[in-house]
């Protein structure tokens, strides 16, 4: 019996159809247990290191008012930012009682003065009451005005009108005016491995200035450098200094900065994400390999060591004979790689 034409053009199509599918189905099954993973090509280039943090400004030169009593305070003459001349009054207290033993001092010179014979000991008496003449005059504000030790710029103001200072309570605090400045930071052992004096290093703050009797805020953002760095052995933690040109700031104000770090360039730099540590000093990275397959053309990784020379968290320096910028270096993988096994590229 002949069968008909179509009825085997019908049949063909169905088989190929069946065999599409199957395929498809054969090859889904197959990868669906592979792992998926992304990869990079290894750059040559520089590794930069950067970190934005909040410093504190501090000026070289202070001066803290304060005494070794209470004091009632009156007035007060200026506030934090204020510019002031030397011996400038910048608070006025109740001085009574400083007044009046003041003028005890006073009169036990003119007692010593007058008893004095000549001899030694009368010369001795008063030498003494000069003396504590002059350091009282010095300790203390008999006259009723706390003066500024030096010119400078007011960065605290710690009493108000009415108010009784407990003794020791630092009243004013000055920075000298020809004082240098720095942006002041501090980071751990392992972070500060990174920086050094030299790196460079950008300052943002605003500056408020008066424009025809309006006061308007500048947001700027000036280039310095890591001029410092210290080691603090209390804390196990260096301490850093950035210098900062501005009047503007005052001492003990927070400023944001951002350091960076730029190394040499290095040959082979891969993501960082790509290392895998075997023991302390051994590391090696996988790197993708071609390969036919049953449908073609399949990835599978191979391990290969490398050596680090620099790394920062974010990208590594390493050296290897086995490696070049030409190869893919598998960044991330969905589940655990096995060297030879077939895996699914996803870019």
């Amino acid at each position: 019996m002949k069968i008909k034409k179509p009825i085997l053009t019908a049949v063909a199509v169905c088989l190929a159809a069946a065999l599409v599918v199957l395929t498809f189905l054969s090859r889904t099954i197959m990868t669906a247990n592979q792992a998926e993973v992304m990869y990079a090509r290894p750059e040559k280039k520089d590794i930069l290191t950067s970190r934005d943090l909040t410093g504190v400004v501090e000026y070289e030169d202070t001066y803290e008012l304060c005494y070794d009593i209470a004091l009632h305070i009156t007035e007060v003459y200026v506030s934090p930012g204020d510019s002031v001349s030397a011996n400038k009054a910048l608070m006025e207290i109740d001085a009574r009682e400083l007044a009046l033993e003041l003028r005890k001092k006073e009169l036990a010179v003119l007692q010593a003065r007058r008893d004095n014979t000549g001899d030694e000991l009368g010369q001795l008496r008063l030498e003494i009451a000069e003396g504590e003449l002059a350091l009282f005059r010095e300790k203390y504000p008999a006259d009723g005005k706390i003066r500024a030790g030096f010119a400078g710029t007011v960065y605290g103001v710690n009493a108000a009108p009415g108010d009784m200072t407990a003794p020791g309570a630092v009243l004013v605090s000055i920075s000298g005016r020809k004082s240098a400045a720095n942006a002041v930071f501090y980071l751990p052992e392992d972070d500060a491995a990174f920086f050094a004096p030299g790196d460079s290093a950008i300052l943002y703050y605003t500056e408020t200035y008066d424009f025809e009797g309006v006061a308007q805020a500048v947001s700027l953002a000036k280039n310095s450098n890591i001029s410092a760095k210290q080691f603090v052995p209390k804390d196990s933690i260096y301490k850093f200094y950035v210098p900062v040109q501005s009047e503007y700031l005052l001492h003990g104000q927070q400023i944001q900065l951002k350091i960076t770090n730029k190394s040499p360039v290095y040959e082979v730099v891969v993501p960082f994400e790509a290392l895998h540590r075997e023991t302390d000093e051994r590391y090696f990275v996988y790197v993708l390999k071609k390969r036919d397959g049953l449908f073609g053309d399949e990835f599978h990784p191979e391990a290969v060591n490398v050596s680090v020379m620099y790394e920062n968290g974010v990208g590594a320096a390493v050296n290897s004979i086995n490696l070049s910028r030409y190869d893919s270096v598998v960044v991330w993988a969905s589940g655990y790689l096995v060297p030879g096994e077939a895996v699914r590229v996803l870019n």
